[in-house]
């Protein structure tokens, strides 16, 4: 919990190893978890919050640590979060994008430690108000730890064991010293490989001048890239859409019954033949809205026109009714009873139809003298 309230405290100072290690971390957790909950925004905003404020607390506290303005935190902060909000909104993921606040960051290490007090030492890269020495003490080596006289019932005496006692104790103190001296020091500017990169940089216009046209090759490339991912995104979006369209159009004329060869009757009602020479009955009745009446594919509709009764002998199954321009009815039926419908119609007396009823009078004269129905009548 120590090491927790460390890593989000406000101030402290962070040195290079601890900075380093958590703006890393910032920059993983969000890549990770973002690509895992890929297609949640909620989530991954709510991620991009949280390393955010990791990256700008760590920035602030190596800012202290190199006695900088705290206003500079800016920089990596707002970059990582205007890129890793824009890796949200693309599809394929543009975490190319997040090279700029990477580099940002990188430019924080240049920054030698300016603590002056030569007792000051850093425990985890972390100097501040959270006391996180119990937890270097519990990972201290077993020398510093007590050890219990058992030596004694072996034959040692009390001033053999005092001896042993006092040589273990300088012994860790002489082993603890040097290590606490390494960590005071201070590396000097002069002899420091980052500060001397940066301070060549700042004094050295040519140079300055070379990165600033790098860092603008660079920005534009990523931007370029990003709206050329963009483009190509929504043309692939819009020949999806293009496609799924021509596939539903396809699939509607498919199932649509082109109506040939049609033939009044004299109780008013007409007969067509389909495509595939299935009869087509239509004739004119009560408004009802467009569409599917009935279909016998999935059963649903008005159940009086799932079949067509004759005053004498069997019934037909429709396979489907539709409505067209409010009260014009069109009754299909298969092309496998197309013979025995045709028959039906030249010598029964009558038959209904979605409650309506019509008389056959005179309708086995129009068939006979039709070539395309009369075929279908067998003397």
């Amino acid at each position: 919990m120590l090491l927790l309230q460390s890593i989000f405290c406000l101030k402290g100072n962070d040195n290079r190893s601890r900075y380093l290690a958590l703006a890393a971390l910032a920059y993983a957790l969000f890549v990770l978890f973002s690509a895992i909950f890929t297609g949640n925004f909620l989530v991954g905003f709510l991620l991009l919050l949280l390393c955010t404020s990791l990256l700008a607390l760590t920035t602030k506290r190596r800012l202290h640590d190199a006695k900088q303005s705290e206003r500079l935190l800016l920089i990596p902060a707002v970059l990582f979060f205007i890129t890793g909000l824009a890796t949200l909104f693309i599809a394929d993921n543009g975490y190319y994008l997040l090279i700029l606040p990477i580099i940002s960051s990188a430019f924080f290490l240049s920054y030698v430690s300016k603590l002056t007090d030569r007792q000051v030492s850093y425990i985890y890269g972390y100097y501040g108000p959270v006391d996180l020495s119990s937890l270097k003490e519990s990972s201290a080596p077993l020398q510093n730890r007590r050890i219990e006289p058992t030596l004694a019932s072996q034959g040692i005496t009390n001033q053999q064991f005092d001896t042993i006692t006092t040589e273990v104790v300088n012994e860790s103190v002489a082993q603890i010293k040097p290590q606490k001296d390494t960590i005071n020091t201070t590396v000097t500017p002069q002899n420091d490989l980052g500060e001397n990169i940066r301070l060549a940089l700042f004094t050295n216009k040519k140079l300055q001048l070379g990165v600033a046209l790098i860092a603008a090759l660079l920005l534009i490339t990523i931007i370029g890239i990003t709206i050329a991912n963009a483009i190509d995104n929504k043309s692939s979006k819009q020949a999806l859409e293009s496609e799924a369209q021509n596939q539903e159009k396809a699939g509607e004329n498919s199932h649509k019954l082109i109506r040939n060869e049609p033939l009044p009757m004299p109780d008013n009602f007409t007969l067509y033949l389909s495509q595939h020479q299935g009869v087509i009955i239509h004739w004119q009745a009560d408004d009802v809205e467009n569409g599917q009446l009935w279909s016998q594919l999935s059963t649903q509709g008005d159940k009086s026109c799932n079949v067509i009764n004759f005053n004498k002998g069997e019934d037909i199954r429709t396979v489907r009714v539709d409505v067209e321009n409010i009260n014009h009815y069109y009754a299909a039926f298969s092309p496998l009873d197309s013979k025995a419908l045709i028959r039906a119609l030249a010598f029964k007396g009558d038959f209904s139809l979605c409650g309506y009823k019509f008389s056959l009078k005179g309708s086995q004269a129009a068939l006979s003298r039709n070539n395309h129905y009369g075929q279908y009548i067998d003397y």
